[in-house]
């Protein structure tokens, strides 16, 4: 497995391992131990990490355990790790079946994501870093806010369209997936018009032009024909 970035890192970019990821794949299945590779790849496509992972959905132990080798980029040292996360579950709000969490090991606390970041070489929760994990917005200036949100919600609409091919409708309405992607659409016409205000421009820009509209005005020029 890859070591992570040195540096104020966010969710998305470090390594993480999503209980609903694994649940919708079937790798944890009530009553059944399986073993199975996992792996991460970066922005490009290219590996970036990998583990062997075994998850045990049983009545008496219920755990996702993990097994990898960490190799230390200077001098070339391999540390092996294999331990044990717990699981716990807890009766779902709807009144039907059950809800799993992680057990964080560091915190203790209930958590559905784990996450490996900072270069620590084990998987903890975002709450038990002491560098701070942060969401994707929470790095974005006041000026680049508008900007960095529509084109965030650009790519989430890129890939869900790039995707195989899902029914747009079912008997005349629209799908759970394209009410979802009707949504995000309009959240990016938002940000669309908000990263063209002026608000959204540095002072310099902003204070340059309201001294050019202030001139046209002193001119004799109708800034609002």
């Amino acid at each position: 497995m890859g070591r992570n970035k040195i540096g104020a890192a966010t969710c998305k970019e470090v390594q993480r391992i999503e209980l609903s990821h694994l649940i919708k794949r079937k790798l944890i299945q009530k009553g059944k131990q399986i073993s199975f590779p996992y792996s991460w790849s970066d922005g490009w496509g290219n590996p970036s990490g990998n583990v062997w992972m075994t998850t045990n959905y049983g009545a008496e132990e219920k755990y996702l355990k993990l097994k990898y080798t960490i190799t230390d980029r200077y001098s070339g040292d391999k540390t092996h790790y294999d331990y044990k996360i717990q699981l716990t579950a807890i009766p779902s709000n709807l009144g039907k079946g059950e809800v799993l969490y992680f057990l964080c090991p560091v915190s203790g606390k209930r958590c559905r994501i784990l996450y490996s970041a900072y270069g620590y070489p084990k998987w903890k929760s975002r709450e038990a870093y002491q560098n701070r994990l942060y969401y994707d917005g929470q790095l974005s200036s006041k000026l680049n806010k508008a900007n960095d949100s529509y084109w965030a919600l650009n790519r989430q609409l890129e890939k869900m369209e790039n995707a195989k091919h899902f029914p747009r409708s079912y008997n005349g309405i629209p799908t759970k997936r394209q009410q979802r992607m009707e949504r995000l659409t309009d959240k990016m016409d938002y940000w669309d018009y908000e990263r063209w205000q002026p608000n959204s421009f540095p002072a310099y820009f902003r204070n340059h032009l309201e001294r050019k509209l202030l001139k046209d005005w002193e001119n004799g020029f109708d800034v609002n024909p």
